[in-house]
């Protein structure tokens, strides 16, 4: 959208490229058997991490050495938290990080069914198919990356002493899987699975306030709340109200950011993690997110900035049109003007002569 002040031969070489390029060579479409093939990955790789997740094949994980375990147990106490109950359990997580991408996708539709006069089924189901695979492509990832991560460090979690003896005392109050879990601390599963999902969706909403700004800043309103905007999605519209408030959508546009270091918090004063397991796991969930957001760009994005760009061209082009007949016209009415002048000049000058 940013426009420069260019001479006339380098302008036209400009426009020329950009129509071979823009206009000419339309973005394609992907297979059906790709994307089934992307289907299908996504699948098995949930399918392992639920194995992995929920122990459905019994895996022992690294045990890390302990000082004082065998002597004095209680004389560690980096390892003698109590065992509290979590503020956001695991369903409380699944719903924090899911919800949030579906109600707003209904919201966003309700608001395309009214606005759009052009509304388009298939437009709105290729988005929520674009936005679900997104989704659990990035948990997926992120899900076999921790999980594995913790089997293989085996670090035990701040309240491991207390389980232990427990586990002592009777064996039938902590089971097996109990004590698993208490050796799974590094990374933090519930700040990344947060952040996987929560950033990814900070980016998505970026993106549509940037495509706000840049057509409120350049005055180019080309293409609005469409079904076929991708941006139209992700709070287009309201990015668009808030146009001239950029600081506070800035911060709104951070909101599911926010909502994922309250989560991840949430890990330490549940003395369920240690800080530095909440940082490794935030710093994987994020960037597993942007990971996944740059995976899937070209698929969201291309197709309609090549809509934009043509967009432009043909507005480029009906104003250098008008521009040119507008100059065509000058110049005939200013060569009219010197004929009628030429003429008051020289008929006189005859009758003179004559």
């Amino acid at each position: 959208f940013s426009s420069k002040k260019l001479n006339s031969s380098t302008m036209d070489y400009q426009d020329r490229s950009a129509t071979q390029i823009s206009i000419n060579e339309k973005p394609m479409e992907r297979s059906k058997g790709s994307k089934i093939g992307d289907c299908v990955i996504i699948l098995i790789l949930g399918i392992i991490g639920t194995i992995v997740e929920f122990q459905l094949i019994e895996i022992d994980p690294n045990e890390q050495y302990i000082p004082g375990l065998d002597d004095n147990p209680i004389a560690n106490y980096n390892f003698a938290y109590p065992d509290l109950e979590s503020v956001i359990g695991t369903t409380s997580l699944m719903l924090m990080i899911f919800l949030p991408w579906y109600l707003l996708f209904i919201i966003s539709v309700i608001c395309l069914y009214i606005i759009d006069k052009q509304f388009n089924r298939d437009q709105v189901l290729k988005n929520l198919y674009l936005m679900t695979r997104m989704v659990f492509f990035s948990f997926a990832v992120c899900l076999i990356s921790i999980d594995l991560m913790k089997l293989f460090v085996g670090s035990p979690r701040p309240y491991f002493l207390d389980l232990y003896q427990r586990s002592l005392i009777s064996d039938d109050e902590v089971s097996r899987s109990d004590m698993v879990d208490a050796r799974l601390s590094f990374p933090s599963g519930h700040a990344g699975y947060a952040f996987s999902q929560l950033f990814l969706l900070t980016i998505m909403f970026y993106k549509s306030w940037e495509y706000t700004q840049n057509m409120y800043y350049t005055q180019t309103y080309l293409i609005g709340m469409k079904t076929n905007n991708p941006h139209s999605y992700y709070l287009c519209g309201f990015w668009w109200l808030l146009r001239e408030i950029p600081l506070l959508s800035i911060i709104l546009v951070f909101v599911p950011t926010f909502i994922a270091i309250y989560c991840a918090l949430t890990r330490i004063t549940d003395y369920k993690h240690f800080a530095a397991d909440v940082v490794g796991g935030a710093l994987i969930g994020g960037f597993v997110g942007y990971i996944t957001y740059l995976i899937h760009y070209n698929e969201i994005y291309l197709d309609f900035n090549y809509r934009v760009n043509v967009e432009i061209q043909q507005s480029h082009s009906k104003k250098l049109s008008h521009n040119g007949h507008s100059n065509a016209n000058n110049g005939h009415e200013n060569g009219n003007g010197d004929n009628d002048n030429n003429k008051s000049v020289v008929i006189p000058l005859s009758v003179e002569d004559k």
